[in-house]
């Protein structure tokens, strides 16, 4: 069982608050210390699984009061081993505060994943424009291009393991599923210069070197198959689920970057040289690709349970995600159609239809 340690900063006299709203959870320790300017610190040991539900409760107990604050840190070991608590204590209800409802009042035990706060926190870190985010998508494009060029799965994976856009992408559905338009804007953006530096990179090296579309890790990226969607569609769910769970992210990044980089070096090779039927396909494996990571990724985090911490921004955050899933299905289905009328329809039967 994971633990997450609370550290709640709250006002002297406000501990019998402090019990009401910790007495409906299955806490394993609650240590208290006092602080200046009148504060007391409280640490609080609890299951991973729980923190979203007690934070969100703090939060909404004590966020007018002066000094609030809650630190969620993450616990390696803890000794002696905490006892496990019954499902019974754990699923049971109890009341925090008269005035609260009796959906506040519950205590929700979440899907075996972090919280709202800690995953926000984990794609938000990465997912912005900066000389790392940017060194890292040339190094990765440099390498996956020399991997292609090469016909070297060893090299192509090493670009793999350094996945840059992994995160601008899990962003860009959480962000959907917190109707968080400040966070969209951020993931739009460094997925654009992502892409571009990347597109960039793999141009200039197939201008340089011309490479050929008949290497076997170029034909495979440049003649497109459903597998292909298949594939990306397990990418990104790994994703949203590795980043969900407090899992390493390069656990999975190599599975997303499967998705993307390389059919976008492989893109940009074939510009680059003047390949322009072999970029077609390589630019609709991108574009599917694109679609079914972002597609699975907000299934996966509306299965999960995230949402808005806010009840008022429940039913935009719903009707904002319904319309994001409508738009990535809609695109994904045409882009599929493409590539089963253009790569997978056998010839002949092309042949007969026109005969």
């Amino acid at each position: 069982m994971a633990f997450r340690m609370l550290e709640v900063v709250t006002p002297k006299g406000t501990e019998d608050l402090l019990k009401k709203v910790t007495g409906a959870h299955p806490i394993t320790t609650i240590l208290s210390n006092a602080l200046e300017d009148n504060l007391m610190l409280h640490r609080i040991l609890l299951p991973t699984e729980l923190t979203e539900t007690l934070t969100d409760q703090l939060v909404h107990q004590f966020s007018g009061y002066s000094g609030f604050r809650i630190i969620v840190l993450s616990v390696d070991a803890t000794l002696p081993k905490p006892e496990k608590v019954k499902e019974d204590e754990k699923n049971a209800s109890v009341t925090v505060d008269k005035n609260s409802t009796k959906e506040k009042n519950k205590v929700k035990k979440l899907p075996n994943r972090i919280s709202r706060e800690e995953l926000y926190n984990q794609v938000s870190t990465g997912n912005e424009i900066s000389w790392v985010f940017l060194t890292m998508v040339f190094l990765s494009s440099l390498v996956a291009a020399i991997g292609l060029l090469r016909n070297d799965v060893a090299v192509i994976v090493g670009a793999m393991v350094i996945a840059p856009l992994l995160k601008p992408n899990i962003a860009l559905a959480l962000a959907d599923v917190l109707d968080d338009w400040t966070l969209t804007k951020k993931s739009l953006a460094t997925n654009a210069v992502g892409f571009l530096l990347a597109l960039s990179v793999a141009f200039l090296l197939g201008y340089l070197v011309d490479p050929s579309p008949a290497v076997p890790e170029i034909a495979s990226r440049t003649h497109v198959s459903i597998t292909h969607v298949i594939l990306a569609l397990a990418a990104g769910s790994a994703g949203a689920l590795a980043f969900t769970t407090g899992a390493p992210a390069a656990l999975v990044g190599v599975m997303v970057a499967v998705a993307l980089m390389p059919p976008l070096a492989t893109l940009g090779l074939m510009l680059g040289s003047g390949h322009l039927e072999e970029a077609t396909g390589s630019l609709v494996l991108f574009l599917a690709n694109m679609a079914s990571v972002n597609l699975s990724a907000l299934l996966t985090f509306k299965l999960q349970g995230i949402k808005p911490r806010d009840w008022w921004q429940h039913r935009t955050a719903q009707k904002r995600m319904r319309v994001t899933l409508t738009f990535w299905s809609i695109f994904l289905v045409t882009l599929s159609v493409i590539i089963f009328l253009k790569w997978q329809y056998p010839e002949a039967v092309l042949d007969n239809m026109f005969e």
